[in-house]
């Protein structure tokens, strides 16, 4: 009886001390080499230390909408602000399909990457800013 009482003791110091160790993790933390979504304003910073990039605008979004026929399926263009040590500077990506390249730059020794831009146009209705995501990954060059 008491091994099984110390054992769900242990067990609930465990999940409490996790659940704990979660809430302080800052949700637009993202490391080096993996994916992260930063919604529109917010800024990510990497537990790296020293590198932090912000969701600053959608400069355009000529997407072809899904209720629409288009003859071009356009394209997605974000400016990310990045702070690296003591500078601040802009980065502009492009979402295209079939063009990666395009969703690429570098900085300093880091590699930017736009992974997706959402949410993805169903009408010809503009977007509220507010509404956008975006999925980014940030590499070591």
């Amino acid at each position: 009886m008491k091994t099984t009482n110390l054992f769900i003791f242990f067990i609930l110091a465990a999940l409490s001390f996790s659940c704990e160790k979660s809430e302080n993790r800052n949700p637009l933390d993202f490391q080096l080499g993996q994916s992260f979504e930063l919604p529109f304003g917010d800024t990510g910073n990497c537990t790296c230390g020293g590198l932090s990039v912000a969701f600053a605008d959608v400069l355009d979004d000529s997407r072809c909408p899904t209720s629409v026929v288009c003859f071009w399926e356009g394209q997605a263009r974000v400016q990310l602000k990045v702070q690296i040590a003591d500078g601040l500077d802009t980065v502009e990506l492009i979402r295209r399909a079939g063009h990666e390249e395009l969703g690429r730059d570098t900085l300093d020794n880091f590699v930017f990457e736009l992974l997706e831009v959402s949410p993805y146009p169903v009408t010809t209705d503009p977007i509220d800013k507010e509404d956008y995501r975006i999925e980014l990954k940030v590499s070591a060059l």
